[in-house]
């Protein structure tokens, strides 16, 4: 929501914002004094501020860098990744980017996931919605649309596996599920 505000990727005629920047413990306490009517706080925080303010479904804020990362509708059919097209259906082993990735993406490093879509967020900067390939929640999560997201220099081709690396990206996996995957 700030990002797009700021930049001026959505206006909204007759209304004027001020941008205050501080870290989130400055952001909290003036929420807790009700100094803005609209700010930033921890989850933590919100605990103290919940009969005050409403928590908007609009925005979170997880790592790369600190604020959220708004996906559009726009979806690529692939993107290519060390020369392979890369695209729904593919298998890519996670390799997260030090210094732009937090905790959470960290400890997935050297993980095998499926992609599940390549989006576009509103600089037209791709980006691979993924599931963890051996996570027995990954069909719910990906029913809800709960994906985790890597940039396409913070994944690989997962090459153990002949038939998923050589699929064509984007088209539509008709084979049948082998008897391990359907006893699941």
């Amino acid at each position: 929501m700030f990002y797009a505000l700021a930049t001026g990727k959505v206006r909204l005629p007759g209304v004027k914002f001020d941008h205050v920047l501080c870290d989130i413990e400055t952001l909290n306490n003036a929420a807790h004094r009700e100094t803005y009517d609209v700010t930033a706080v921890s989850f933590y925080g919100y605990s103290f501020v919940a009969d005050k303010y409403v928590l908007l479904d609009c925005g979170a804020s997880f790592g790369e860098n600190y604020g959220p990362i708004v996906v559009s509708h726009n979806t690529l059919k692939a993107t290519e990744i060390a020369g392979k097209r890369i695209g729904k259906g593919s298998r890519v082993v996670l390799r997260p980017a030090p210094g732009r990735s937090d905790a959470q993406d960290m400890f997935l490093a050297g993980r095998a996931a499926l992609v599940e879509a390549v989006l576009l967020d509103v600089d037209d900067t791709a980006y691979l919605a993924v599931t963890l390939a051996a996570d027995e929640a990954a069909d719910l999560q990906a029913a809800h649309g709960r994906f985790l997201y890597f940039a396409p220099d913070e994944v690989e081709p997962d090459t153990s596996d002949p038939d998923t690396s050589e699929r064509d990206a984007g088209a539509a996996d008709t084979s049948e599920p082998s008897t391990t995957e359907a006893g699941r």
